[in-house]
């Protein structure tokens, strides 16, 4: 003999409840873009040393003018005469180890999140075209001789800040708190 159940509706086993799920999901590209430039930036700063031992005999290279000039800085004299590639190079060059900490952890920070929700082309694209209007920027408003990607570093804050407002829903808490967290 077997059990009937009381009506005709009830089910013959207790639900199952499934496991949560998360509300959305996106696979994350990884962040090699992002440690590409991470590198090039730690060798054109170690580039700088080199250079400045072998043509001045200083170990002041990133901080000397004369290497960093040398190496591309932004110089407005030169760009008017035709050095554009100034206002590329200049992006990859910082001036003295605070300024290289402070762009390394802004690009080490925002770089894998952009990079992963992004993919690498459109990361790539932001990092170089907001380093290059930093430097275009740097070019109009500034005679002075300057270097360093925190044009790069501000487009990448600007567009996770949009990316994450964009879609905040769909990234639930953790994705209200990034966009709380770089307001």
């Amino acid at each position: 003999m077997y059990d009937q159940p009381a009506s005709p509706s009830a089910p013959l086993h207790p639900p199952i409840n499934p496991l949560p799920r998360p509300e959305f999901y996106l696979a994350l590209a990884r962040p090699i873009v992002s440690r590409v430039l991470i590198g090039l930036i730690l060798l054109a700063f170690a580039g700088s040393f080199v250079l400045g031992l072998l043509l001045f005999g200083t170990w002041t290279g990133p901080v000397d003018i004369r290497v960093l000039y040398l190496m591309g800085m932004k110089s407005n004299v030169d760009i008017l005469q035709g050095e554009v590639w100034r206002l590329l190079a200049a992006m990859f060059l910082h001036i003295g180890p605070t300024h290289l900490i402070s762009n390394l952890i802004g690009l080490f920070m925002l770089g894998p999140i952009l990079e992963g929700h992004l993919g690498h082309w459109r990361f790539a694209a932001i990092y170089l075209v907001g380093g290059l209007f930093g430097s275009v920027a740097s070019y109009a408003f500034s005679p002075a001789l300057s270097a360093g990607a925190s044009g790069a570093i501000f487009a990448l804050l600007g567009a996770t800040v949009l990316y994450f407002f964009r879609f905040r829903e769909n990234f639930g808490q953790q994705g209200q708190e990034i966009l709380r967290s770089m307001l």
